[in-house]
């Protein structure tokens, strides 16, 4: 979850400086991050790639 926190940390200053795009990149990452987690959580197998 750390790596979460700063992925999101890091999506509110793009997006306060209107860096839209690496925006929605980070914001993407901190939530697939954020389900892996649960996912993990849970004991459910988690593949790099599907």
């Amino acid at each position: 979850m750390f790596k979460v926190e700063g992925d999101f940390r890091s999506a509110g200053l793009l997006f306060t400086g209107s860096e839209w795009d690496t925006c929605a990149y980070h914001s993407q990452q901190a939530a697939e991050k954020s389900l892996k987690a649960m996912l993990c959580e849970l004991d459910i197998d988690v593949s790099k790639h599907i």
